[in-house]
């Protein structure tokens, strides 16, 4: 890694993997051993970064348990009940939704967490995500919401005080259409825990941040669609992407999240554009995958997606070591301070002075830069 994170940082970015090698293992030990582990910031990490069951699971692997402080082990271990516990809730309601749209012959593609926690991961108690996001042709818009409605979810929003949705204006659900890649969350509370599940309906796989913004890209919908493979998952069918696709769709997801924080309503608050289990998903992905690099470059070449897609594979380099081949990076011709690169609400280019893992680790100092610079 060319940059050099705090001893707490190191810990969680060793330990955010399925697969720990020897070399890994030597590591998390040595930091361990040799460091005063500050392990209330260790568990910020944690949280912030949305890894405690992968990192939890690894100390576990090692046998290292016993050298996490107590109280912080204790809300690990809540955190990682919590995932798992909501997360087969989710699956119950994965498996009505997918029901229905392969009984109505809806080609609609599940997309991130919902789908990587049982293909790629291997254990859905292993990776956190707060909603089920699908892609769908834009032709099918009508079709899937009613889809939606008639098995309980609303459009709206989840009210935590007055545990109740509050159902989407008009305005509201046309804003978010014309605005977004995807239509007005869809919100249901699950009958036997009291639990809301949020479903997300995508139609395109970037997110252009604004009308301001002028670092836009456009991918046809409709191939990647046509291109998904149909797939069993528990008692229910579900299509999903092509490795290369999947990819795709995960580094046009991180990137625009990442450039066009701007516009993101909660920044201030979470401060989470550049979050370590976005590219957790990636490493996981490359390396449980026969991936056609070929393929991928072709892909990108054709549509001139290659910034977004070499800014998120390149962080993965630096994240996780060389896992993607330097010629592919090399061959997309894009400049590597392309990672440093946002766009205010004005559309503008703006480059952070703070480098990458001070952006991921150094939250407050992340803050003070957009505010004195007057960005936000």
């Amino acid at each position: 890694m060319p940059f050099e994170p705090n001893k707490e940082a190191e810990l969680v970015l060793y330990s955010s993997r399925l697969n720990i090698t020897e070399s890994d293992k030597s590591k998390i030990t040595e930091i361990i051993i040799n460091n005063e582990i500050d392990w209330g910031t260790f568990l910020y990490y944690c949280c912030h970064h949305r890894v405690t069951p992968l990192v939890l699971k690894t100390f576990w692997q090692l046998n290292l348990i016993n050298s996490i402080e107590i109280n912080v082990y204790n809300a690990m271990k809540s955190i990682c009940d919590h995932v798992k516990r909501k997360n087969i809730i989710y699956y119950t309601e994965i498996d009505i939704i997918n029901k229905q749209f392969y009984n109505h012959e809806i080609k609609a593609v599940m997309l991130k967490g919902g789908i990587l926690a049982p293909f790629v991961y291997k254990d859905i108690s292993l990776r956190q995500f707060g909603d089920i996001d699908f892609l769908v042709d834009m032709d099918d818009i009508s079709i899937v919401t009613k889809i939606l409605e008639e098995s309980g979810f609303i459009q709206g929003t989840y009210d935590k005080v007055k545990r109740k949705i509050i159902p989407a204006t008009k305005d509201e659900k046309l804003n978010r259409r014309l605005t977004s890649h995807e239509i007005f969350p869809h919100v249901k509370i699950n009958d036997n825990s009291g639990i809301p599940v949020h479903v997300d309906i995508n139609f395109s796989v970037f997110w252009n941040g604004s009308i301001k913004n002028k670092n836009k890209f456009f991918f046809d919908t409709k191939k990647i669609i046509k291109e998904s493979r149909l797939i069993d998952l528990n008692h229910s069918k579900v299509y999903m992407l092509s490795a290369e696709y999947q990819i795709i769709h995960l580094c046009a997801h991180h990137y625009g999240e990442a450039v066009n924080f701007c516009w993101e309503g909660n920044w201030l608050r979470d401060k989470a554009e550049i979050s370590l289990y976005k590219f957790c998903d990636l490493h996981e992905l490359i390396i449980s995958e026969n991936i056609s690099w070929i393929k991928l470059y072709d892909i990108c070449i054709e549509n001139k997606i290659e910034k977004p897609i070499y800014y998120s594979l390149k962080i993965v380099n630096i994240l996780f070591g060389n896992i993607v081949p330097d010629d592919f990076l090399i061959n997309l011709n894009i400049n590597q301070m392309v990672i440093n690169e946002f766009y205010d609400k004005d559309g503008v280019s703006k480059y952070w002075e703070l480098d990458l893992f001070d952006r991921m680790f150094k939250i407050k100092e992340k803050f003070f830069e957009i505010k004195r610079k007057g960005i936000l």
